[in-house]
């Protein structure tokens, strides 16, 4: 089945097809069947239909949250900009034991990593090749540039 814990595991020999040996759910260990418990939560099979409505009422949430949001900002937009809010603290330099953090992140992570070096490089393009991407974006110009 499906459900994790639900299933069980038979062992035949090959030869004589005789049944080696049988596990239930219970018969694996705790780590394995909390691991089980929880993929069957997340693919809507733990509960049943309840499960799967539970899910797509999140999903539902979800994108009622996105479009709303979208026509929100759509409808107090400023003209000429993208809306980022106005800077109001003085520009810090970053936390060093973030950038440790989000280093050790990107490598554990390595897809997170990868969109993490992608937005820098961006960034840097934007900011160093185009003013007027730069004012659009609301980003703070390179040190001797105009923005």
């Amino acid at each position: 089945t499906q459900n994790r814990p639900q299933r069980k595991t038979i062992e035949f020999d090959p030869k004589t097809f005789r049944q080696i040996s049988e596990k239930s759910f219970s018969d694996r260990v705790l780590l394995d069947r909390i691991i089980g418990v929880g993929i069957a939560a997340h693919e809507g099979q733990l509960f049943g239909v309840l499960n799967q409505i539970l899910g797509l009422m999140t999903a539902i949430g979800y994108l009622v949250l996105v479009i709303s949001s979208l026509l929100m900002w759509w409808r107090r937009r400023p003209q000429g900009v993208l809306g980022a809010p106005a800077k109001i603290m003085p520009l810090r330099k970053t936390p060093r034991n973030f950038i440790i953090f989000a280093i050790i992140l990107g490598a554990l992570l390595p897809t997170l990593g990868a969109s993490l070096l992608l937005i820098l490089a961006f960034e840097f393009l934007i900011r160093r090749y185009s003013p007027q991407a730069t004012r659009w974006l609301g980003l703070e110009p390179f040190l001797g540039q105009q923005a």
